[in-house]
């Protein structure tokens, strides 16, 4: 009876999983042990790259459509500051814009004596807006341990 598939007449072959394990009983046994092992340690990795993925950028990396990550939380809240800015902003702008605007009307009513009026008036709006701001900046750097320092 033969043990190899080479040789003489129509002996006995051993099939090739036999053959492998025959050859080297340890490292077929590993080789089976292992194998499905590390393809499970594989899928967990790929499982834990993909959580962290998921927790950084969310859905997508190019928006903040979706579920959002760590990643798009500055942002959102540039967009929400920039939101709130600009639902306080137009109004007020708009308030000051028909006040410089009823001054002017009333300056170029006056003739030209009124458009120097008019232009220390808009020198005094411009100045006092300016002032304003400061003033906002300095009051929101002041909830900043530290942060006043910033503006001088």
């Amino acid at each position: 009876m033969s043990t190899s598939g080479g040789g003489g007449g129509g002996g006995f072959v051993l099939p090739p999983a036999l053959r492998a394990f025959a050859a080297s009983p340890t490292g077929f046994i590993l080789g089976l042990i292992l194998t499905p092992l590390l393809n499970g340690v594989e899928g967990v990795v790929e499982k834990v790259l993909w959580a962290i993925n998921y927790v950084f950028f969310g859905d997508s990396r190019s928006s903040t459509l979706g579920d959002l990550g760590l990643v798009d939380v500055p942002v959102v809240i540039a967009n929400t500051l920039i939101d709130a800015g600009s639902a306080i902003g137009d109004p007020v702008l708009t308030v000051i814009g028909s006040g410089v605007q009823l001054l002017i009307d009333f300056f170029n009513w006056t003739g030209p004596a009124g458009l120097l009026g008019a232009a220390i008036v808009f020198a005094i709006v411009v100045v006092a807006y300016s002032s304003a701001i400061r003033t906002a900046i300095e009051i929101a750097l002041d909830f900043i341990p530290g942060g006043g320092a910033f503006i001088n």
